[in-house]
């Protein structure tokens, strides 16, 4: 399934097809990626991430190591919302 439009799984989906992964980072991704398990868990809760986290939603569209590690945080959530097990 293909997400639509501007929401953080379209950007992910976006980036991750069209760049290679770098999972070199910075002071400010270290940063970010501590505060991912809030975004996530907000993101789930159905909040507007752009609105709530505008400096966050920004650098995961331009930060492919850190929209790295929020692809694998939510799909992680997800999963465990979902009751799937894991392997």
């Amino acid at each position: 399934m293909k997400p639509r439009g501007r929401s953080p799984l379209a950007r992910l989906y976006r980036l991750l097809t069209e760049a290679p992964i770098n999972r070199v980072t910075t002071e400010l991704c270290a940063h970010y990626q501590s505060e991912l398990p809030l975004f996530v868990t907000d993101e789930l809760a159905g909040l507007d991430m752009d609105e709530m986290y505008p400096d966050m939603a920004h650098h995961l569209d331009i930060c492919v190591a850190c929209l790295y590690e929020y692809a694998e945080l939510a799909e992680l959530s997800a999963d465990a919302l979902l009751g799937k097990e894991f392997v």
